[in-house]
């Protein structure tokens, strides 16, 4: 990993001068100068990438400084992560290797997602609702935010992290980093208001705690758990990020791999991932994935009798 560093001052200048002439004397005043040197703030704590992984190794650059994006296995992304007077420049978005990107202007949002089961009044226990339900049941979480938002699921970006300290899972939360498009017209400032007010219900709808709350009573993902009550709360801010990279929502496939049997009818399958981490985005802009397994044949395998043998044959398959 590399790092590149600059130093960034502001710097400004006054100066002042005057000449008094007369009959029989000329008399020049000096020339003061005053210079007013700042130094902009560096930035702590790591940078958040989608899909993303450890980026302690950012943290603490001064501005301008940039560092590599650590991104999970088999995911990529183009460009460097810059600190700009304290805040992080993300350039985008990790996806699946070999996607296509393109470039936007979006907000991302950490929400914590909080679970309660009513009837017990006590704490979920481990293995309910979590970290592995939240991965489980992503489509849903996707539906419930596009919802939430009056948004397509093809201009959003949805992670699960772990809401316990150190990355450990917690009974009962979850994270979401949650990115989307804004478009052209809105600005900055109204953007993050916007997005912000959408998923905590501050705008006047519903918030996303009560749309997920709904959309698990009604298809029971409830993690065994009678009746559930969830909250949401705000884990790190809002933010406007004007060039951030996302990928182009399609579906990424890999070459058929070997047929199962050596003789006979078997079965060859594939990778099939959408570019976009989640499968809903890809549906609605491509339409249903492609086929991962299809019938094959294969015949390299097979003995064939001696008696078979085409007369002057000296080898068998």
């Amino acid at each position: 990993t590399t790092a590149t560093t600059s130093t960034s001052t502001a710097t400004s200048t006054r100066t002042s001068s005057s000449t008094i002439t007369s009959s029989t004397s000329t008399i020049t005043t000096s020339t003061v100068s005053t210079t007013t040197t700042t130094t902009l703030p560096p930035c702590f704590g790591s940078p958040e990438i989608v899909n993303g992984g450890d980026h302690s190794h950012c943290a603490g650059l001064p501005h301008g400084s940039s560092c590599s994006p650590h991104c999970d296995e088999g995911f990529e992304l183009p460009g460097d992560i810059t600190c700009a007077a304290g805040a992080w420049q993300v350039p985008g978005a990790c996806a699946p290797a070999g996607a296509e990107f393109e470039t936007e202007s979006v907000v991302q949002v950490r929400l914590r997602i909080e679970a309660d089961d009513l009837d017990s009044g006590s704490p979920l226990p481990a293995g309910s609702i979590g970290t592995e339900w939240a991965e489980a049941n992503i489509d849903l979480l996707t539906d419930a935010v596009s919802e939430a938002l009056s948004m397509p699921r093809s201009d959003i970006r949805l992670e699960v992290i772990p809401a316990g300290p150190n990355g450990e899972d917690e009974p009962g939360a979850f994270d979401l980093r949650i990115v989307t498009v804004v478009p052209s017209e809105i600005s900055a400032e109204d953007a993050v208001a916007d997005i912000t007010n959408g998923l905590l219900g501050t705008g006047g709808g519903r918030s996303l705690a009560d749309i997920i709350g709904a959309a698990v009573d009604a298809t029971g993902a409830n993690g065994g758990a009678s009746t559930l009550s969830f909250t949401s709360s705000e884990a790190s801010p809002a933010s406007f990020i004007p060039a951030f990279a996302m990928a182009v929502p399609d579906w990424i496939v890999s070459g058929w791999g070997e047929c199962s049997e050596s003789c006979g009818t078997g079965t060859r399958r594939r990778s099939v991932a959408c570019s976009s981490g989640v499968a809903l985005p890809c549906i609605e802009r491509k339409g249903a994935a492609p086929a991962e397994a299809e019938e094959c044949k294969a015949t390299g395998g097979c003995w064939i009798e001696p008696t078979q043998l085409a007369a002057g044959s000296s080898a068998c398959a």
